[in-house]
């Protein structure tokens, strides 16, 4: 039986930072990706690719926000779709990217 309290990092991130959810809801870039990623629902949730692996809507999002971090730094291997979803953010947001999300070495 999985815990209730367990959180994944997205999870965590997301929910201490309220505005990057709220971002992520308006965010018509990432509606694209959803489209584009989206593996199957399983009891009513959404199932995405995110890298190799499964998992949901919050997954998906602060993955897509690591590589735009790295897209916006000039990274050429990385879809254009996620440096653009990056840039849609504002300078705040941008800071918890590129700290909380990736990692702050960028």
């Amino acid at each position: 039986m999985p815990d209730d309290k367990y959180k994944s990092f997205a999870n965590q991130v997301l929910d201490e930072n309220p505005d990057l959810r709220s971002a992520m809801t308006q965010s018509e870039k990432f509606t694209e990706l959803k489209d584009r990623f989206l593996l199957d629902e399983v009891a009513g949730n959404p199932v995405y690719l995110v890298n190799d692996t499964q998992g949901d809507e919050d997954a998906l999002y602060v993955d897509a926000l690591a590589k735009g971090v790295k897209a916006s730094l000039g990274n050429k291997t990385v879809d254009d779709i996620y440096r653009e979803l990056y840039l849609e953010l504002d300078d705040r947001l941008k800071a918890v990217a590129e700290d909380q999300i990736a990692g702050g070495d960028v």
